[in-house]
């Protein structure tokens, strides 16, 4: 049964600005913990809404672990760090995810009284008008974007599609250090049999070796 608690959880109600970050999180690694909490002082917001998606309309194939187990990752992962919270909205849902549907389900929610901000990369940016109806997206959680060196604001201002210049991005830009990590290249380590350690917390890497997760048929047997 669904827990609206879990999909709304209560104590964002409190909050004055909420930054929301969606991924898939498989698995959560270090810089998805870091990077938001380093935004979140920055721009002197009150807390970070975790929202991991079900399928992305980006990413039509299923995530490699399953919804529990991402979802206990993710909640391992967040387990120390404050100010920090997770929607399951979108996986309660089910199917493709849609960013403008689950921000305008949390606008409701909260009826108004919590101001969002959606969280993106650099690299979602660039793709950020082909997401559907992103202009409303704007309007429901203006967007921050983490830049990450090598790429700088003028560099990446520079690249923009046509359609989003005509959009103040200039303001909406923050700088983050860099973390060399992704998901993909953890899960490709794990199935080699190579060492993911400084990638993920040592409590995660630990759920991911107790329930044997993303190893290779070849080194299960």
């Amino acid at each position: 049964m669904t827990n609206r608690n879990d999909q709304f959880p209560p104590v964002i109600a409190d909050c004055t600005t909420v930054l929301v970050f969606g991924g898939t999180f498989d698995p959560p690694h270090l810089a998805h913990v870091q990077l938001p909490i380093l935004v979140k002082r920055a721009v002197g917001a009150d807390a970070v809404l975790y929202v991991p998606t079900a399928t992305s309309p980006f990413k039509r194939t299923a995530a490699t672990a399953s919804d529990d187990h991402r979802l206990a990752m993710l909640r391992i992962a967040l387990v120390d760090v404050d100010d920090a919270c997770i929607s399951t909205y979108e996986i309660d849902h089910g199917g493709v995810s849609y960013t403008v549907d689950t921000l305008a389900a949390l606008r409701d929610a909260y009826d108004n009284r919590v101001g969002l901000r959606l969280l993106i990369g650099a690299d979602q940016l660039l793709l950020f008008h082909q997401w559907r109806d992103w202009r409303r997206i704007i309007d429901l959680a203006d967007p921050l974007v983490m830049v990450r060196p090598p790429d700088a604001a003028e560099s990446l201002l520079a690249r923009l599609p046509t359609e989003l210049t005509c959009c103040d991005w200039a303001a909406r830009l923050v700088d983050v250090p860099v973390m060399d990590l992704s998901a993909s290249e953890i899960r490709q380590r794990i199935a080699a049999g190579a060492s993911i350690n400084g990638m993920v917390s040592p409590q995660v890497r630990e759920y991911i070796e107790n329930n044997d997760l993303y190893r290779s048929k070849r080194l299960r047997s």
